[in-house]
């Protein structure tokens, strides 16, 4: 693991406004760079989950059916049955089954890992939440947030109200690069000393108040640069 964090360079050009009634420390958003050893260490610890993104990956439910792994689904219990084989799955993940999606699914976009502390229903409960965002123009639309192409433009974007609703429980979300032997750890951390109004300030997008996220046009436009997913961040 790399000694020293970096500090996400989009994170630190986002401008918001404070809002005087919110009260929280400031936010920051760090990464790290993992080396696949660092992963299986994370998967020892038995606190890792994966999300399986079985639209960019076929094989994904072939091997959760013919493995007959412990799988949630991220889309609720009552989506169209035509999904099943399309939809993102939620893995808790041990040494030996990260062995399993190394040799059979590790590949370009097959998904992410989450670092976290909680079951695997309290975390399929805190995705379910982020599945669905209000658009600029006005509509209610799925949000593929589990797409590591998406999450990687996302997260430098967001805002401390926004990051603190995006991780919820979660500790990390670890990201694979293009080739599957590094991986980039994202972890928000709690800092007093921005000044009101400028980076990591916790901005007032309704979040306090509305139980979805509200996306705005500085995510549209990393979104734009997202390779080969310039459209269906949100669908």
């Amino acid at each position: 693991m790399s000694d020293q964090p970096q500090t996400s360079r989009g994170a630190s050009t986002a401008r918001a406004t404070a809002h005087p009634a919110t009260v929280r420390p400031w936010l920051a958003l760090v990464t790290y760079v993992l080396r696949e050893d660092d992963v299986f260490d994370a998967a020892q610890r038995e606190r890792l989950y994966a999300i399986l993104d079985s639209a960019d990956a076929p094989e994904v439910h072939e091997f959760l059916v013919a493995d007959d792994v412990a799988a949630q689904p991220l889309y609720s219990p009552g989506a169209e049955p035509t999904l099943e084989l399309v939809a993102p799955y939620v893995v808790p993940v041990n040494e030996e089954l990260l062995t399993r999606l190394r040799a059979d699914v590790w590949r370009d976009d097959w998904g992410l890992l989450v670092d976290a502390r909680i079951p695997i229903s309290s975390l399929v409960r805190h995705l379910r939440r982020l599945l669905l965002v209000d658009h600029p123009a006005g509509q209610t639309v799925y949000f593929r947030l589990y797409d590591p192409r998406v999450l990687r433009r996302f997260l430098p974007c967001c805002d401390a109200a926004e990051l603190a609703h995006v991780f919820g429980p979660v500790d990390a979300y670890i990201v694979p690069d293009n080739s599957g032997d590094r991986f980039t750890r994202y972890v928000v951390v709690e800092t007093r000393s921005a000044p009101a109004g400028g980076p990591g300030a916790a901005s007032h997008h309704g979040l306090e108040h509305h139980p979805r996220l509200r996306l705005r046009p500085e995510h549209l436009a990393a979104f734009e640069t997202t390779p080969g997913r310039q459209d269906d961040a949100s669908t």
